[in-house]
């Protein structure tokens, strides 16, 4: 079962995700209380776009495991996933009560709070979050988003460069410096720091909508109206960018009537993959 199993998890990792699943259901039918199989099944699902069934697993194994924070982080994850914000923050809550040194935790709590708009709320959590682990690129990116939303601007900016110290190919804090630069009325700048993103992180296909606000901010309208239309082929009818297309439809046809455009530029939080315990 275990050499089945370092098979399984191989296959997962490389994107073989239906071989994986088929193999992980065989192997929770023959030991169904053992939680790493029934979690990373989970993963497996997640990845087949299957996430309730991924919702499902994770809380048979917090009914198996009440102790296992780290089983109460993973099903958090996926409700955070799923949409399910208020019980994604209830159940890191509880994670974070019965083990609060638990640095991921606080960090995905505030993209919880932040996400219900609890702003202030959510800077403590990401501010423990990096007290706990000062290492944690992303904890401090997503305090430099909160920061950036509560206005504080100087703050957000040291929280991006921090987390670019930590790691220099990450895209999001060059996403929220170029937030920053726009919010300060400098579009060009904006651009250098969206094409940064763009070019450690093509895939985030939000770059091109914030990259173009910028554009049509310096009044170049053609390349802004390219840019919008780039954004929504490349993202296509993906969930989790249905509301950045209404918002850039609707700068499209601002644009195209010549009436003043001020779009709302988003930038990501991160919680992290989730991980065999």
């Amino acid at each position: 079962m275990f050499r089945e199993f370092e098979t399984a998890h191989r296959a997962l990792r490389a994107g073989k995700v239906e071989e994986a699943a088929g193999s992980l259901q065989r192997l929770l039918a023959l030991d169904p209380r053992n939680p790493v199989f029934r979690d990373v099944l989970a993963q497996a699902e997640m990845r087949r776009g299957n996430l309730d069934r991924a919702i499902a697993l994770h809380r048979e194994t917090v009914a198996l495991r009440p102790d296992d924070t780290g089983a109460r982080y993973e099903l958090a994850l996926a409700l955070q996933q799923a949409g399910l914000t208020g019980e994604a923050a209830s159940t890191l809550e509880e994670a974070i009560r019965r083990d609060p040194g638990f640095p991921e935790a606080h960090n995905a709590l505030g993209i919880a709070l932040a996400a219900k708009g609890r702003l202030a709320e959510a800077l403590g959590q990401f501010d423990r979050a990096v007290a706990l682990d000062p290492r944690d690129s992303r904890a401090h990116n997503n305090r430099g988003n909160a920061l950036r939303d509560l206005g504080r601007f100087s703050e957000a900016e040291q929280a991006y460069d921090r987390a670019l110290e930590i790691d220099a190919s990450y895209a999001d804090p060059h996403s929220g410096l170029g937030a920053i630069a726009l919010s300060r009325g400098d579009p060009s700048r904006a651009i250098a720091e969206f094409d940064r993103a763009f070019a450690l992180a093509p895939g985030q296909h939000e770059i091109l909508m914030n990259r173009g606000i910028a554009l049509e901010l310096l009044g170049r309208a053609d390349e802004a109206r390219a840019a919008y239309r780039s954004f929504l082929a490349a993202a296509g009818d993906a969930p989790g960018y249905a509301a950045a297309r209404a918002a850039t439809r609707e700068l499209l046809a601002r644009l195209d009537g010549h009436a003043p455009s001020r779009g709302a530029v988003t930038s990501r939080s991160s919680v992290g993959p989730a991980s065999v315990r």
